[in-house]
């Protein structure tokens, strides 16, 4: 049988006493889980019923995944921003100056 821990329990009633929205973090005792839930309840014929449910985990493995695959994305990232910035710079200030000065030296070669 799977144990765990409820905690941070919260419940709201959106407009009707007959809807909650109850909200809790979970922590399992005989698995290794951490996560949070929210479920809807409507209460039908006098009974409390689950209309929906939904977790996310937040477990360590989920943690180490994401956070890896940030550390591999990051570098790439700033790596293309600062060529995306050089590329830039380079097309708008410094080739135009190259341009230039090398029509000035042929220019002076040419005599005209």
């Amino acid at each position: 049988m799977l144990e765990r821990e409820l905690a941070e329990l919260q419940i709201d009633w959106p407009e009707t006493p007959d809807v909650a929205i109850v909200s809790y973090k979970v922590t399992g005792v005989s698995v290794q889980w951490k996560g949070y839930a929210t479920s809807t309840w409507a209460r039908r014929n006098g009974k409390w019923e689950t209309v929906f449910s939904a977790a996310a985990d937040c477990s360590a493995f989920s943690m180490t995944v994401g956070r890896t695959a940030f550390l591999a994305f990051f570098p790439a990232f700033l790596l293309a921003f600062f060529l995306a910035a050089f590329v830039s710079a380079f097309f708008s200030a410094f080739l135009p100056a190259f341009f230039c000065l090398v029509f000035a030296i042929v220019s002076r070669f040419r005599g005209s």
